[in-house]
């Protein structure tokens, strides 16, 4: 599970992430999000793409919800602490390419990412 220093820092405003693979390697690919204006009275909306399609729909509040696209279940890591959600995924030409796009002009936030390359035959 995630370690809740991952969800002591982050960015706010990302619209877009390039991350560079050795090789086109199957990936699992995480990424940790946490509201970091808690107590605040807001309800931060995104949607994230992968590789150009669509992935997650996101919501944080107090407590942090996220509406996998995939049908997949997110989970919590440690209660309301923050949320990891992961998938399976091949690069593109070496790449995978993340898109974030707010909901009524609300910013995306993201606390932390985990690439871990897994060669048919290692997945979980």
């Amino acid at each position: 599970g995630a370690k809740s220093w991952v969800f002591a820092s982050g960015v706010e405003g990302v619209t877009r992430l390039t991350l560079a693979c050795k090789s086109n390697v199957r990936q699992r690919l995480r990424l940790y999000f946490w509201e970091p204006n808690q107590g605040a009275p807001i309800t931060r909306r995104f949607d994230v793409k992968l590789q150009a399609q669509p992935w997650l729909s996101i919501q944080l509040a107090g407590g942090s919800h996220a509406q996998p696209m995939d049908d997949h279940p997110a989970r919590p890591p440690h209660g309301n602490e923050g949320l990891m959600h992961e998938t399976s995924v091949v690069p593109r030409d070496g790449k995978i390419e993340l898109t974030f796009q707010g909901v009524d002009g609300q910013k995306a936030v993201l606390s932390g990412l985990e690439l871990i390359e897994t060669p048919i035959g290692t997945e979980p």
